[in-house]
């Protein structure tokens, strides 16, 4: 493993915490992933597409990103979390709840016009809130039963969990709406939703307690960790050239003239098989080259996805499908192998004391940007077009890479000779 994941850096052992087999840990993660992917996915790329298709301006879409919200303030309850009750009396409420919101969701059928966008904007606003409290817990759950030799493993059942939860909340969505209607696939969602409840249940406790803590869980704490400006400086330059286009990628073939079942496809369900691909392959990686180096791979060919799909919109006429799938599946991949890379870099600087809070404060920073993104897109995108978008995100990623390796470096070197913190 790289040295940022020296067990100095946040766990003092190299077996998981709590005693928890690593092949029980990795599927209760997957399932819970899975579950909250689906709203991801429903939110990342249903509604852009369903959105759009309906008639909608592009600002509409970017406006609708602000129900992530919750998502970007989380920090601020994270300590709660962390502090309070056990992870299982978080996690499985929760998820019940959110199982209700896509039931909720069938009943917009026969809105329209802006009726439409604000119940809509309501109900993602409040399964937001859930899924971000959730997460908290989710994350606290993962870091403190895991181990440096794990990381990547881990992580790619998070990215593999939440990539098929992504294929059913967003392609598979796509792909029934036109066939069966919003509400019946809305109500189907539900009942997967419910049915990953139960599964997550029958697996087994998921810790009868929080984990013990020398201090109280706090922002604080993290603030005054060394190092904490420049983790958050590559999270910042490594999350903004992808959030800023990734929204636009589905409005930009419909407006090339990909009807709304084939975006489905291929942001769905080809686009899941691309990122697990990409998961399960850069797992691999990160166990033999470090996250470092799988990081800087994952975003070149990420880089090389935007530009090609730069190129690709500003051709003039409908758009291909021989030339969209390819670019289309390589930056699923590859973006999937990124943030497998980034966050087992983050799992190795959160601190025992208070997982949940150190990992929910870059995950905040993520939904900030996703959203800050998603608008700076859009209105790019009205602009200066779709190849715009997409050729900033590719110089955002190759000129950041110089500063954000020599960021990491630097953090190596501190974590290697950090104390370990209780």
């Amino acid at each position: 493993m790289s040295a940022s994941l020296n067990p100095a850096a946040g766990h003092a052992a190299d077996t998981p915490s709590a005693g928890i087999r690593p092949a029980t840990l990795l599927l209760h993660l997957a399932l819970l992933y899975l579950a909250q992917g689906m709203y991801g996915g429903f939110l990342a790329v249903a509604v852009p597409a369903v959105v759009r298709d309906r008639g909608y301006d592009l600002n509409v879409i970017g406006l609708l990103y602000l129900s992530m919200l919750p998502w970007v303030i989380k920090f601020l309850w994270a300590p709660l979390v962390d502090r309070r009750g056990s992870r299982r009396a978080w996690i499985l409420p929760i998820q019940g709840a959110y199982a209700l919101m896509f039931f909720g969701l069938a009943l917009l059928d026969g809105l329209s016009g802006p009726a439409f966008v604000q119940a809509l904007a309501v109900i993602l606003f409040a399964g937001s809130w859930l899924m971000s409290t959730q997460d908290i817990a989710v994350d606290g759950f993962a870091v403190e039963n895991s181990s440096p030799r794990l990381y990547g493993a881990i992580n790619a059942a998070q990215v593999g969990g939440a990539s098929l939860g992504a294929l059913i909340g967003g392609g598979f969505l796509l792909v029934l709406i036109p066939r069966w209607g919003w509400a019946a696939a809305q109500c189907l969602l539900g009942a997967a939703m419910l049915a990953c409840l139960a599964a997550t249940w029958r697996v087994g406790r998921l810790g009868s307690a929080t984990a013990a803590k020398a201090h109280s869980a706090s922002l604080r704490h993290f603030v005054r960790r060394a190092g904490a400006g420049r983790r958050l400086a590559v999270a910042a330059l490594f999350m903004l050239a992808v959030r800023l286009a990734v929204s636009m990628i589905g409005p930009s073939l419909i407006d090339r003239g990909v009807d709304l079942a084939t975006v489905g496809w291929l942001q769905g369900v080809a686009g899941t098989g691309a990122s697990l691909a990409g998961a399960l392959s850069w797992a691999w990686i990160i166990r033999r080259f470090g996250a470092r180096a799988a990081l800087a791979a994952a975003c070149l060919l990420q880089a090389a996805a935007w530009i090609g799909l730069a190129w690709a919109a500003s051709r003039p006429g409908a758009l291909p499908l021989a030339l969209a799938v390819p670019l289309v599946l390589i930056l699923s991949l590859s973006v999937s192998a990124a943030f497998v890379s980034f966050y087992a870099l983050v799992m190795g600087w959160c601190s025992p004391a208070q997982p949940g809070t150190d990992f929910t404060v870059f995950q905040s920073l993520d939904s900030a940007l996703a959203i800050g993104g998603a608008l700076a897109g859009a209105t790019l995108a009205k602009l200066a077009g779709y190849p715009a978008v997409f050729a900033v995100s590719a110089a955002l990623l190759l000129l950041g890479m110089l500063p954000v390796a020599r960021w990491l470096r630097q953090l190596e070197r501190l974590d290697a000779t950090a104390v370990p913190q209780t």
